[in-house]
């Protein structure tokens, strides 16, 4: 689990995501509606980027919001066992998962 994430906005562009992923060596991003109220919008990840955008032919310019997966996500809580994370994991055919506290 990463405690403080990179995260962009669903305004921000795939390119901008991409180059974060490429920058960090990520795959996975949590995606905020804005940066007044951290609050989930969604996630964005490099296959989401590879088959909604490159392969859709959609400029890489378009916004994270149209090529992003939106809720209803599955999610986990920082408390939750490993068994659960896996369960989850399983039941929704994801390799990863956000993590959200209470506030979230």
């Amino acid at each position: 689990m990463t405690a403080t994430p990179f995260t962009v906005k669903e305004t921000d562009t795939v390119r901008f995501a991409a180059q974060l992923m490429l920058k960090h060596d990520m795959g996975f991003l949590p995606v905020l509606a804005d940066t007044t109220t951290p609050r989930l919008a969604g996630v964005v990840t490099d296959r989401d980027i590879t088959v909604r955008c490159v392969a859709g032919g959609m400029p890489l310019d378009s916004f994270v919001a149209a090529v992003m997966t939106k809720p209803p996500l599955a999610t986990v809580t920082p408390d939750a066992s490993m068994d659960e994370v896996a369960q989850m994991m399983e039941r929704a055919r994801v390799r990863r998962l956000p993590v959200l506290g209470a506030r979230d």
